[in-house]
Order: structure tokens, then C-alpha cells, then sequence
């Protein structure tokens, strides 16, 4: 199939995480771009790439997006991107990310 860049309109990277235990807070990221390389015939040879510019993080809600974009989350000042390369996962159903100041998060492997 070939090499795509991933409609910006159509791609969405979001999360969801508990606030203090009781309630569950959701954003995503405004500014994200992707592509993929894919190879139906021979899956091992697929690959997705995606850069996530971190100051894009929203919540709809300033105050704490400010506070999830300083040194207390992402420092977005020290690491304004977060990138993830797919690789076959050997069946673990997992595939790292990288997410500055942290180095590797696993995320459920979409393939």
C-alpha cells in the first residue's frame, strides 16, 4: 500500500486519568501528525510514526492545563514532543512510547 500521512482531522490522540481517586478527567492533543508505511501482505514491515506537540494538551479547562504543560506533569518547556514508532510486538499486546520526562509507557498495540 505504501507511505501515508494521516489526516490531521481524522487523528486524535486522547487520555484519561482519576483526579484525587473520584473523578476521571479527559483531554487529548490539538497538534498531532502521523504517518504510516504499511504493508498489508507483510505486517512485520508496517510501521506508524506519531509526534505529539505536548503544549497542545487540553482538558477544557486552562488553569489545569497550564498546571499538566509545567514541571509538575510534561515540562513542555524541556520536552515540547512525544513521539511513538509502532514495532511488532512479539504478541505482548503492547508497544513503548516515549513520553518525555518519562522514557517508556506502554499503550495497547493497535495492530
Amino acid at each position: 500500500m505504501g507511505s501515508w500521512q494521516l489526516d490531521p482531522y481524522h487523528t486524535q490522540i486522547g487520555f484519561s486519568a482519576k483526579h484525587l481517586g473520584m473523578m476521571t478527567v479527559r483531554g487529548h492533543f490539538t497538534d498531532v501528525t502521523a504517518t504510516g508505511d504499511i504493508h498489508p501482505d507483510n505486517p512485520e514491515a508496517s510501521r506508524v510514526d506519531v509526534t505529539i506537540q505536548m503544549a497542545s494538551i487540553t482538558t477544557n479547562h486552562p488553569q489545569r492545563d497550564n498546571d499538566l504543560r509545567s514541571s509538575n506533569f510534561l515540562e513542555v518547556d524541556a520536552h515540547p514532543t512525544a513521539t511513538f514508532t509502532s514495532s511488532p510486538s512479539a504478541g505482548s499486546g503492547f508497544t513503548p512510547v516515549t513520553v518525555p520526562p518519562v522514557t517508556s509507557v506502554p499503550v495497547p498495540d493497535t495492530t
